[in-house]
């Protein structure tokens, strides 16, 4: 699923999203959405936002309150400029990983069967100016909350979880939760100048051990590996995460809920 991933501007996929042939449902979900009932699908890591997207729209249907708490824009803001607000005070670093983010999900969305869109959930990090000029780091999740027929998403919910405190990396990234993965992250990675890198099944079976401080060694006994194979995996998964130690990975995991 990462190769061919369309390169595409924010505004050109909102365009490609409001083109599309939706069925004659569409109307009648609309009438039935609640923003409340959502709240439980909610994870959040300190102060956060939702807001809910229209895609045959291209705007936003429900933003919270708490997005001016933590970005310094009114609710009316969102409501007059849509996402375009949200475009122009993206990083401008972060807008080329972002845009592959969204050719991703968009490429993903295209292959998974209608029967599991509803449980694919995607999380991705970026960078975005408060109205103040100080940058904020955040964590968005992302669920489908209705889809049309056709397997056109209508609604999804966006989770924006406030990270400046958690991390300084500036590295965007992206986990996508797969149905048929057993509901288990792959985190697939953007750097500039390098492909998409994911962990392994291997280097994913390891997060419970190292969470629990458990040396190489007695990892290796667990798996039935070597004690040298767990510092090689410990070692390409810190290279992944962009991190120089045990701590710094599992501090990047938390952050994107992985332990």
């Amino acid at each position: 699923m990462t190769q061919n991933i369309p390169q595409k501007s924010l505004s050109e996929f909102l365009n490609d999203w409001k083109n599309k042939s939706y069925d004659a449902d569409v109307g009648e979900m609309k009438k039935c959405l609640n923003p409340n009932k959502y709240l439980d699908f909610i994870t959040p890591i300190g102060n956060y936002f939702i807001f809910i997207m229209d895609y045959q729209l291209g705007k936003y249907a429900f933003m919270s309150p708490s997005v001016h708490d933590i970005l310094g824009y009114k609710i009316n803001d969102f409501k007059r400029m849509g996402p375009s607000l949200t475009q122009s005070i993206l990083h401008p670093e972060d807008i080329p990983h972002l845009n592959k983010v969204l050719g991703q999900i968009d490429k993903i969305f295209s292959e998974v069967p209608l029967s599991q869109k509803m449980e694919v959930k995607v999380n991705y990090n970026y960078r975005i100016k408060h109205k103040q000029g100080n940058y904020v780091h955040i964590l968005q999740q992302n669920i489908p909350i209705q889809i049309d027929s056709k397997g056109n998403i209508v609604y999804s919910l966006g989770i924006c979880n406030d990270i400046t405190s958690f991390s300084k990396d500036t590295t965007v990234l992206m986990d996508v939760e797969f149905p048929s993965e057993k509901n288990r992250l792959i985190p697939i990675i953007f750097t500039e100048g390098k492909k998409m890198e994911r962990f392994t099944k291997r280097e994913i079976q390891l997060i419970p051990f190292l969470n629990k401080g458990l040396s190489s060694k007695e990892i290796g006994d667990i798996l039935c590996i070597s004690e040298h194979t767990v510092n090689k995996h410990r070692k390409n998964m810190m290279k992944k995460a962009n991190v120089k130690n045990t701590l710094g990975l599992l501090n990047f995991l938390k952050i994107r809920n992985m332990v």
